[in-house]
């Protein structure tokens, strides 16, 4: 039930709501629409059914108030708590962000037997409760609520931003090797969302949190989730810093570049272009911010098969990455692998297979065998392989980069639907297609549902899908 849900399943919100609709009367549904539009008033009122009983409100302060006598650093943790997701709320929030979350939590929390005492007292009033097995605490969606609306809008607006602070500080990039730690985080980071608009924070760290938090779920395929994340943030950027900030243009290349995912290529182009400029200007054409710009806009135009406007572009990124960073470094793999791979679309595949070769060998040994990285340059070299004919050379390296995929991304990225559909081409192109079939299927489901029908990966996976059930003699599929 939709009420239920509202109050999340607590007793004493589910006895008042009764006693409410027993007392108008009224239905469910009109007290539900009632509690969204009038939810502290209702939180505040008992009735007259059972004048003994204490409201929701008065429940809940009077609790919260004798914790403050008791312990203002644990009262303050709740205070944090309310202004988060109610549920699994990450320690380290607590544990690394303390200096951001005021003067009473940074004198308790001092080293893991302070940190345990503090709990301790913060769980006192059964406000809040702990997960010790996940390091997380939780609390009631009631309680946030009765605790914001005591604490006025002064005190709100205090909370919230240094809940934003703290966890902004403990946010890491959206590197896989930190996606762990990333999805610990990021609920907490959408919920920071709302406050940050409605308290019309301008403050770079309400930015940079929304970015961090908008690369994680963008490469994760959660590109919905994302995109409200970085246009708030490049809000946010505009306004504060100006137009021609550095930091704009990172806001701007990371809302191209999930346009670009999205096969959005009109909407991507004009921010790359901008972010490009920005950077070029405030930074200086040789620096690595400017190379990877470069290398972005390079790979829009690659997708969209414009290789003349495309080959200058990743020219000079490398040249930039070589020379700042060293010839080992990731990102110089990253645009060798780039170059040979549009070498290799044009059909020059003598010039792509040493680039793609010491692509590979240098992520191999910069991230470790495992690594998505490596698991890229092992595709685009198989696939170069595949092009020659060369099938025996090209499948070791599709299922290679298939399994990492799988492992690093989780078997739902659209990056497994691509490896999945390189490895049915490989069986389609030997006729194997009993092999083949399957990859196509599970390949195509993913994409559809990760991507959307109109995506263009989803039409070259129904292509290519559609091409094998005419080479093997059986009906095109109907979507």
């Amino acid at each position: 039930m939709a009420l239920v849900e509202a109050l999340d399943g607590l007793p004493l919100a589910l006895d008042q709501a009764g006693a409410y609709i027993e007392e108008t009367p009224s239905t469910f549904g009109e007290y539900l629409d009632l509690y969204q539009a009038e939810g502290k008033a209702l939180r505040a009122a008992r009735g007259e059914l059972a004048p003994d009983h204490a409201s929701v409100s008065t429940t809940f302060s009077l609790a919260f108030k004798q914790l403050s006598g008791r312990s203002q650093a644990a009262a303050d943790m709740i205070s944090a708590c309310a202004c988060l997701a109610p549920n699994a709320i990450p320690e380290e929030i607590f544990t690394e962000g303390t200096a951001e979350l005021g003067e009473a939590i940074g004198g308790a929390v001092g080293g893991p037997a302070q940190f345990a005492k503090l709990v301790r007292e913060a769980t006192r009033y059964s406000l809040i409760e702990r997960q010790p097995a996940r390091r997380t605490l939780e609390i009631h969606r009631v309680v946030q609520d009765v605790l914001r609306d005591e604490m006025g809008d002064a005190a709100y607006r205090q909370w919230t931003e240094r809940v934003v602070r703290a966890l902004n500080t403990v946010f890491p990039d959206g590197d896989v090797t930190t996606w762990g730690r990333c999805e610990r985080l990021v609920a907490h980071a959408q919920a920071c969302a709302a406050h940050i608009a409605g308290c019309g924070f301008l403050f770079p760290e309400a930015a940079r949190l929304l970015n961090q938090a908008g690369v994680y779920l963008r490469e994760r395929a959660r590109y919905a989730e994302a995109g409200p994340l970085f246009q708030q943030a490049l809000a946010i950027d505009e306004k504060a810093l100006g137009p021609e900030h550095p930091d704009l243009a990172t806001g701007l290349n990371n809302l191209a570049a999930l346009y670009h995912a999205q096969g959005q290529y009109a909407k991507s182009e004009p921010l790359y272009q901008r972010s490009l400029a920005i950077w070029e200007k405030t930074l200086g054409p040789e620096h690595p911010n400017v190379a990877g710009s470069l290398n972005n806009l390079a790979e829009l135009y690659r997708a969209q098969g414009q290789y003349v406007k495309a080959k200058p572009l990743y020219e000079r990124s490398l040249t930039i990455w070589e020379k700042a960073l060293g010839p080992e470094h990731p990102d110089v793999a990253t645009i060798l692998n780039n170059l040979a791979l549009l070498h290799k679309t044009q059909g020059h595949h003598t010039k792509a297979e040493p680039l793609y070769q010491r692509s590979l060998a240098i992520h191999e040994r910069a991230l470790g065998p495992e690594h998505p990285q490596v698991a890229t340059s092992l595709d685009n070299l198989a696939g170069l392989y595949h092009a020659q004919g060369q099938y025996a050379k090209s499948e070791p390296l599709y299922q290679r980069s298939l399994a990492i995929r799988e492992q690093a991304l989780g078997p739902e990225h659209p990056d497994v639907a691509t490896r999945l559909n390189n490895l049915a081409g490989l069986y389609h192109a030997q006729g194997q297609y009993a092999k083949s079939e399957p990859l196509y299927q599970r390949a195509l489901g993913i994409a559809e549902k990760a991507l959307g029908p109109e995506h263009p990966t989803v039409a070259t996976l129904r292509k290519n899908y559609a091409a094998l059930l005419r080479a093997a003699g059986q009906p095109r599929p109907t979507r």
